[in-house]
């Protein structure tokens, strides 16, 4: 999953921009979800979908933002 750009807009706001070329399979290996996540990416139904949620959990931890409840947790920037 290349990191194409960061951009850091000050100390609280970040821009990332990533293209997504692994398989499902693979970016499951890279990311370990809760039992929440797990339930929220059930629900998603197309590949494209999951592949984004995956993705986006994978940066997420790669960049400390917390995700408790599989969705974005924006406590963690107050």
């Amino acid at each position: 999953m290349p990191l194409l750009k960061s951009l850091l807009i000050d100390n609280k706001i970040q821009i990332h921009i990533w293209e997504i070329d692994e398989t499902l399979f693979s970016l499951k290996k890279l990311v370990s979800l809760s039992s929440e996540q797990k339930k929220v990416f059930q629900t998603r139904k197309s590949l494209i979908k999951k592949k984004q949620y995956l993705a986006s959990r994978r940066l997420m931890e790669m960049f400390s933002i917390n995700d408790i409840y599989g969705v974005f947790d924006i406590s963690s920037f107050e």
